[in-house]
């Protein structure tokens, strides 16, 4: 079976039965994000589970969430963060999107307020919408 058809297997089987869990910025989360194309981040093992960060929630169904990575890249992409779990993670700062809570597998970990305040300024300034 080809990756994608594994991906849409699953991808169809959230939608079966939802399974609402509710999420608050600054929840480190796994989610099942899936087998992309090109250069967007893909989950990853059977599951395709990656760890996003909830960065603004919009409603109790709905966030922007940033993946994370255990690759450490010192540019001005990534972020590192030390604060949600046992191991240092990446925030991936050019792949932010809007997630539906339906794609969480669970919970691992929060960021420290103090983080989250310099990963928001460093998604700031990556995005650099005020030019």
């Amino acid at each position: 079976m080809d990756i994608f058809d594994l991906w849409n297997q699953i991808k169809k089987s959230l939608g079966i039965k939802p399974r609402v869990m509710y999420v608050k910025e600054r929840d480190v989360v796994f989610l099942k994000l899936g087998k992309n194309v090109g250069h967007e981040q893909d989950g990853t093992g059977k599951n395709f589970l990656r760890p996003v960060v909830v960065i603004k929630k919009f409603n109790n169904r709905f966030f922007w969430g940033v993946p994370l990575t255990t690759q450490q890249k010192d540019n001005a992409y990534y972020y590192a963060l030390i604060s949600y779990h046992k191991h240092p993670g990446w925030a991936i700062l050019s792949q932010g999107k809007t997630f539906d809570v339906m794609r969480i597998q669970h919970k691992i970990g929060i960021v420290s307020k103090v983080e989250f305040i310099a990963l928001k300024k460093a998604i700031s300034s990556v995005l650099d919408l005020a030019s």
